[in-house]
């Protein structure tokens, strides 16, 4: 009597084992699904971090921040320039002063290490900031050339002080178009007191503002000790 009882109690034993078996597995089973739906709402619920575009739409840096155009006159060192689009037909090819009979190529240029406008490559070429005014638009077209190279070499602009108020200055583009300015005045100043802020920043007139040296040669510094400064109007495209 005893034995069977012991018997029955081993059987209800192993049975009660194999459904908490069968139960643990099914139970497993059927929590697969929940878990892998649970993993893929969490992950649908990550946004990967966008990338900053290393470029605008119109191919520029963005918030580009340039260098001030002068580091020596502390007027100009907390201006910086923002770096425009150019558009290729409204870029000026060649300057024409007929009084001082310059016919010249322009090349655009930008901003030098020392922070100053850079100079054109050549001595019988004149520079294009090409971070100003666009021939023809309100603002400074500025232009700057070589006077000489300090001894017989002469630059583009070595005739430049003989300017006159009223003398006729024409700048080509690239699309074939010609604009024509008039001389409103000479200024010259110190090399280290040019007004660059007041110049880059007029947007009041259409203005061509050319620079070039002036004064004495300073040996151990390599320049002059002046800056001539021509601006001219714009009157028409011709």
């Amino acid at each position: 009597m005893i034995s069977i009882e012991k018997s029955k109690l081993n059987t209800l034993l192993a049975g009660s084992v194999l459904m908490g078996v069968l139960w643990l597995v099914f139970a497993s089973l059927s929590l697969v699904p929940h878990v892998s739906v649970f993993q893929q709402e969490r992950e649908a619920a990550v946004v990967p971090a966008r990338d900053v575009p290393s470029q605008t739409p119109d191919g520029t840096p963005p918030s580009p921040e340039y260098p001030p155009l002068f580091a020596a006159i502390p007027a100009v060192r907390q201006m910086q320039t923002s770096k425009p689009a150019v558009v290729a037909s409204k870029t000026p090819v060649r300057l024409k002063i007929p009084a001082l009979s310059i016919n010249a190529r322009v090349e655009d240029v930008g901003i030098a290490k020392s922070g100053a406008i850079a100079s054109p490559g050549s001595f019988s070429t004149v520079g294009w900031y090409k971070y100003g005014a666009k021939p023809g638009e309100k603002g400074s077209v500025i232009m700057d050339g070589h006077v000489d190279n300090g001894l017989a070499k002469v630059g583009v602009f070595k005739r430049l002080e003989n300017i006159k108020e009223g003398d006729r200055i024409f700048v080509e583009t690239a699309d074939g178009k010609t604009f024509e300015y008039v001389v409103e005045r000479m200024v010259t100043y110190p090399y280290k007191s040019v007004p660059m802020a007041n110049i880059v920043n007029q947007k009041s007139q259409a203005e061509l503002v050319l620079i070039t040296c002036a004064g004495e040669f300073m040996k151990d510094l390599k320049t002059y000790t002046e800056r001539l400064i021509v601006h001219a109007v714009l009157v028409e495209r011709v």
